[in-house]
């Protein structure tokens, strides 16, 4: 009986602890693509559905107050021209260079138009929706503050081009509008698409790079 017990009880031997963790390393090697493709579907699905977000929460903004979030301050008197959220500002291909632009009076946090209605950080946001007023801010117009891209980049949107003409042309009924886009560089952290310039990007051809995790709002 003693004997029987003491067979059971013995540890595993070392060529079983070498069986074993073999066993356990070809599996990790088997499973390890499977498991990085899965983690990099999982961003590019993140990223996908952040910037389809991000672009429904603005034409919400739009119809709430009958202007876009494009302006520095509550009385609508300074202009932006990006509106970022956190996050590295990543690099550019040439032409795609305007996407990382960082100086203070022309970029404005996604989180102060659409979440906390503090445009750049002012101590005064847009008049409040009300039912005299009929148009406002209304929101949150996300669910919470938005966080960088999986990649550590930011989010980007050239706000600056956005326009209150419903057709095809600017006001000035001359210029055909441009496209505005809502951006994340992807995972080589590079911007592919041209930033709409003048002679580029407008809004009969636009087009976003592949390279790039794209929605259009216009």
């Amino acid at each position: 009986m003693n004997a029987t017990r003491a067979r059971h009880q013995r540890g595993f031997t070392l060529l079983e602890i070498t069986i074993v963790l073999a066993v356990m390393a070809i599996l990790g090697l088997i499973l390890a693509p499977s498991i990085v493709n899965f983690l990099n579907q999982s961003r590019l699905a993140r990223a996908e559905n952040d910037v389809r977000t991000i672009a429904g929460a603005v034409v919400e903004f739009v119809e709430d107050n009958g202007f876009h979030p494009q302006w520095a301050d509550g009385q609508r008197s300074a202009r932006i021209q990006l509106l970022v959220s956190p996050g590295a500002t990543g690099d550019a291909q040439p032409g795609a260079e305007p996407w990382l632009n960082t100086q203070p009076g022309s970029i404005d946090r996604i989180s102060n138009q659409l979440v906390n209605n503090r445009p750049s950080f002012g101590a005064t946001g847009y008049p409040l929706k009300t039912p005299l007023s009929g148009a406002g801010w209304n929101g949150p117009y996300l669910a919470s503050l938005l966080p960088e891209d999986p990649w550590g980049n930011r989010y980007v949107v050239n706000v600056e081009h956005l326009s209150n003409s419903i057709d095809a042309m600017e006001a000035d009924g001359v210029q055909e509008k441009r496209a505005v886009w809502v951006l994340s560089a992807g995972p080589d952290g590079v911007f592919d698409t041209a930033y709409p310039t003048s002679s580029s990007q407008l809004r009969s051809n636009a087009a976003a790079s592949p390279a790039d995790i794209s929605a259009r709002i216009q």
